[in-house]
Formats: C-alpha cells, structure tokens, sequence
C-alpha cells in the first residue's frame, strides 16, 4: 500500500492520494473559495458613507439639471410660438382676410400663476364674406387658445410688443370665463394685439423694431440669461429668432 504524499498548501497540509487525484476533487480544490463563508455584509458606518457620498453628488448636479430642464422647456416653447405665428400669417394668406393675433394677461390661481403674465395667445380670423349684425365682418377662431407651459411666459420688459410703454398694439380685453374657465381671477382679461394682412404684412408700427421674448422665469424682471427672442418684420411679416 503506497503512502499518501503530504504537500503543504499555505497553512494546511495537502495530502495526495487516489482520492484527492481525481478530476472533481481538484477542480473542487482549486476553484473553491474556503473563506466565502465568513465574509461579513456591510457596517453601518460604511452604508452611511455611502448614501452621504452619493447624496452630496445629487446636490451638487441637481441645479444644473434643473437648468437643463428649464431651458429645453424654453427652446421647445419658443419653436411652439414660431410655427404658430407662421400659421397665423399663412391663414392671412391663404383666406385673403386680415387675422388678429392676441396676447392675453393672464393670472391662473389654479395652476399657481399668481402673478398676471402674459402667458396665452390665440388668433382670430375676420371673414369678409361674413358681415354680422353691426355691419363689420364676423370673427372666426381657426384654432384654440394656446397656453404656454410653466414656467415660460412672454416676458414685458424684454418685449417690445408688449411693453407698456408700446402704444403700437392694439389693446382691449374679453371674457375670461368665457376663455379660460372659472379659474382666472379677472372676468375681463386683457390683451394686446396686432394683425397679418391678406399680403402677409402686418400693422406693427414701423418706425420701431417688433419682437415678443420668452423666458422660463416667473415674473416680469426675468433674468435675460437664457431667453428666447422672435423678431417680427412689419413690412412682410417675417420672423427670426434669436438666443444666447
């Protein structure tokens, strides 16, 4: 009877003999991991750490994300107001009758907007063909009320055209509840507004530049660090944009 052979493996003793030479027994020497069972989980301490970590890198990132979101909101709202202008100078065009544009002044305790903005807009087509009851052509609405998503506004100092030293605007106001429901708090609410002509031009005054600028920043003294600024051509009714 041969002896089994004794190596010494780290600290135990490995012994060789026909048992230990077979296949599974080595691949089980090998590929087993002895102090598996006595590892320990996570301390305390250490999950505090972590979540500590982790929690300053939140804080850190969280305004800049923040900004990130305020200002794709604001290019995707001013992309919104350009097609809709557009629109309005196309249904000028296309009908052969003069179409008002409206901005409304607009305080929604509903949704928070305490403060009245300018934060809606809606144009209005007078048809020609039609004459109503007082002898003057009958207003039709193509489309509904578009209402600018918080935070963005038409911001009044950094808009010529709504500017309340702008005289060149038309200015009037309507029924609010009619509009925009009971939750306005005005039953009038004003607006100013001005009109793209069957040729496409429009009645902005021309000895003044005409141009409307967003902001994603609640109140009229909105910081001018990101904005977006459509300029209106009162001769043929063109509208470039502009931002930072």
């Amino acid at each position: 009877m041969v002896s089994p052979t004794r190596y010494r493996l780290g600290r135990n003793p490995l012994i060789l003999n026909r048992q230990t030479l077979c296949f599974p027994s080595i691949m089980k020497l090998f590929f087993s991991n002895p102090g598996a069972s006595k590892r320990r989980g996570w301390s305390l301490a250490e999950m505090l750490v972590v979540i500590t970590v982790v929690g300053f890198l939140l804080a850190m990132s969280a305004p800049n994300l923040f900004s990130l979101l305020r200002s794709s909101e604001l290019s995707s709202q001013g992309e919104v107001i350009r097609n809709w202008l557009s629109q309005a100078q196309q249904q000028a065009l296309s009908t052969g009758n003069n179409v008002e544009v409206r901005f409304f002044l607009l305080a929604d305790a509903a949704n928070a907007q305490i403060v009245p903005e300018y934060r809606a807009c809606d144009y209005i087509q007078y048809d020609s063909d039609k004459i109503g009851p007082d002898g003057r052509p009958l207003m039709v609405r193509p489309v509904e009320i578009l209402r600018l998503n918080d935070p963005v506004l038409f911001s009044r100092p950094l808009s010529s055209m709504l500017s309340d030293g702008n005289s060149g605007l038309t200015k009037s106001d309507v029924d609010g509840i009619q509009l925009f429901g009971k939750d306005v708090q005005s039953k009038r609410v004003p607006y100013r507004s001005f009109r793209f002509r069957p040729d496409g031009s429009t009645d902005l005054p021309k000895n003044q530049p005409s141009y409307l600028t967003l902001v994603a920043d609640e109140g009229s003294a909105a910081t001018t660090k990101n904005f977006f600024c459509l300029q209106i051509d009162p001769y043929n009714g063109s509208i470039q944009e502009y931002r930072p």
